[in-house]
């Protein structure tokens, strides 16, 4: 049976001022003081920092926070809280984004139905800075371990801000060891866990995703993005099995690559190009 000590949020902040004070508040609405809060700020130079310990506070929020150096990418950071977290689940949630209303009370009430180690993904719902809804995300995994992975060979069926992992499984598998320094965590989690973990999409609540202009995928120029978008890309061509995925896998080379300026589409092939041979090492 599932209790909530079986489970951490990993908040994850970087220059989110303008944002923390309306995340903190959704986290508190959603779970009161009932959840561990691990923060780990990358690097930030804005007062970020400071004023999520002022906000958790002031809410009665059980919060610890951590510190990255800014340079260390999200996969890097996520691994390196591997000792921090001992609970049986995590949370993924960056402080510019936040819980739609329902979002705890369909968690708990999925994870006490669990037979085992799962992934669980929330309706996502996109919007300006001003919180003003752009547009709804649904996560659509199967039952099937195959579907699933041609759903991942041409697109992320996956929705990351919200999503509930299965730490100890993850940290268990061999391929934890030696986690690529990327900045896109989510599609490389899904191909990681795939084989190993039921993944469920939660439809009845929400996540909210927030997008400003100081989203890294918000950024055409961001050079650590396109490598890490190109890695992503390059993905299937080494997990798959299907001769037929992997030929169906090149559309993500046009897919993500259109997102970038044309200055970065060498580094986006060279991000693609590492992870295909890395991958296939394992």
């Amino acid at each position: 049976m599932f209790c909530v000590d079986d489970l951490t949020l990993l908040l994850f902040s970087r220059d989110h001022l303008s944002f923390v004070d309306q995340c903190l508040n959704s986290i508190h609405e959603e779970f009161g003081n009932k959840i561990q809060i691990l923060n780990v700020d990358v690097g930030s130079n804005d007062g970020t920092e400071k004023r999520i310990m002022q906000q958790a506070k002031e809410l009665g929020l059980s919060l610890h926070q951590e510190h990255r150096p800014r340079e260390m990418k999200t996969l890097t950071v996520l691994k390196s809280l591997e000792d921090q977290v001992n609970t049986q689940f995590v949370i993924l949630l960056s402080a510019d984004d936040l819980f739609g209303k329902g979002y705890g009370e369909a968690l708990l009430s999925t994870l006490k139905e669990l037979k085992g180690d799962t992934v669980l993904n929330f309706s996502l719902i996109e919007t300006n800075a001003l919180l003003e809804s752009k547009r709804l995300h649904v996560p659509s995994w199967t039952n099937s371990v195959q579907t699933n992975k041609r759903k991942l060979s041409i697109m992320n069926p996956g929705t990351a801000p919200g999503s509930v992992i299965p730490f100890k499984k993850l940290k268990s598998l061999e391929i934890w060891k030696s986690v690529p320094s990327i900045l896109i965590e989510d599609y490389w989690l899904w191909w990681t866990l795939i084989e190993h973990v039921d993944f469920v999409n939660i439809l009845s609540a929400s996540a909210v995703y927030r997008k400003h202009g100081n989203n890294i995928s918000s950024s055409k120029q961001n050079r650590d993005y396109a490598y890490s978008l190109g890695f992503a890309a390059g993905l299937p061509r080494a997990r798959n099995n299907s001769y037929l995925n992997r030929g169906l896998s090149l559309i993500l080379i046009p897919r993500w690559g259109r997102h970038l300026a044309p200055s970065n589409w060498k580094i986006f092939i060279r991000g693609f190009i590492t992870s295909t041979h890395e991958s296939s090492l394992i």
